[in-house]
């Protein structure tokens, strides 16, 4: 049995294609991006496995469902079995995604405050119930044979079949919103480290809503019907697209963070090497000058700021001279000079604490963990 596709929704249809293609592609890279970065710099810990496991269903997911709403015809043997891997790979992804996002958060704060724990035991929960979802969902496919003569042959298994999977999904997403909130009201993190968690909270937030969306559309017979299972598969596609760029967010974001710290600590320096040693026919009182410039604009853009001691002599470079976790009794921990927390518990950047301040030998606490910044 074939079908085709109404002529004014396959319009709509090829539209919503060229509007979401280029978005997939960039969480693709995204994703790559954050991999190859960890891998990199030897920081590969389990919420990086998740989010290459997810990155692994998305693939599929990505490339069936556009074949299945592009096609102008719904051939029936090729759209069963295209069907199946859809709603299969489309639940796997987005449940590895909620793992990753969650141990991403808990890599911000110190593994012996207790809500780390707490956020390990989620994440352990959020695997039990995205495999025990996408069980369900797989043997529905198989054992309800209705949606394999209707057109356009995808896998929507029966409302009752979609309490279980999607009220999960729900409860997930309440669950990955709320956290943020406890992490700001039980947990006192640096400035820095609370933007991290803002990014989570704000993508959990857009992700809820197109859940309830497809929930919705998963549970009236509307969302049984052809036009029904189209909308339901481009809300398929925002959650995907929200759930990876929410887990792909902390990482992607921690370095350019630190990609601009570095940059501007190597501009310093060199200015700074330069002052103790300036080229030929370069006055060192000029570029003292600057330095002593450089200096007074930032004392100047800081509100109540006071007068910075003199930098010392011997000042040509930053340096991390400590960044330590306390002792864990579990091994369940992530590594100690991850990126996340140089940044998110390491004290303000150049740019906001100013170019004076971060000159001085400087001691930042960092919630339970030290921090020290050195010129040397």
């Amino acid at each position: 049995m074939d079908g085709s596709m109404p002529k004014g929704l396959f319009k709509q249809m090829k539209i919503w294609a060229a509007c979401l293609i280029a978005p997939e592609a960039l969480v693709v890279v995204l994703t790559f991006f954050r991999l190859v970065h960890r891998y990199r710099t030897r920081m590969l810990w389990w919420d990086d496995y998740a989010t290459m496991l997810g990155l692994l269903f998305a693939l599929p997911f990505f490339g069936t469902t556009w074949f299945v709403l592009i096609s102008r015809h719904w051939t029936r043997s090729i759209q069963i079995p295209t069907g199946w891997v859809t709603m299969v790979s489309f639940m796997s992804g987005l449940w590895a995604t909620r793992v990753s996002l969650t141990l991403s958060i808990a890599r911000v704060i110190s593994p012996n405050v207790i809500l780390f724990r707490i956020l390990i035991f989620v994440a352990i929960c959020f695997t039990v119930l995205g495999t025990a979802s996408v069980a369900q969902l797989a043997i529905l496919c198989v054992i309800q044979t209705e949606w394999q003569n209707r057109p356009p042959f995808m896998c929507p298994p029966s409302p009752g079949g979609s309490i279980f999977p999607y009220t999960a999904s729900l409860v997930s997403d309440i669950t990955l919103v709320l956290i943020p909130i406890l992490l700001f009201r039980n947990v006192k993190l640096p400035p820095a480290a609370k933007r991290l968690v803002l990014v989570g909270f704000a993508a959990s937030a857009f992700l809820a809503p197109v859940v309830i969306m497809n929930l919705v559309f998963g549970l009236i017979p509307f969302g049984q019907q052809r036009v029904g299972i189209v909308l339901r598969s481009m809300l398929m596609h925002l959650s995907a697209l929200i759930s990876f760029l929410a887990c792909n967010a902390l990482v992607v974001m921690t370095y350019f963070y630190r990609r601009r710290n570095k940059d501007n600590a190597a501009f310093l320096s060199e200015l700074h090497s330069l002052s103790t040693a300036p080229p030929q026919g370069v006055p060192r009182s000029r570029v003292s000058d600057l330095m002593s410039h450089l200096s007074l604009e930032e004392t100047k853009s800081t509100p109540g700021s006071t007068a910075s001691p003199t930098v010392p002599t011997g000042a040509s470079s930053l340096i991390l001279t400590d960044v330590s976790l306390h002792s864990s009794d579990y091994s369940f921990e992530p590594p100690k000079d991850d990126s996340l927390q140089d940044v998110a518990e390491c004290g303000e950047s150049i740019f906001e604490h100013g170019v004076t301040t971060q000159l001085r030998n400087e001691y930042v606490p960092c919630g339970s963990s030290n921090a020290q910044y050195l010129f040397q």
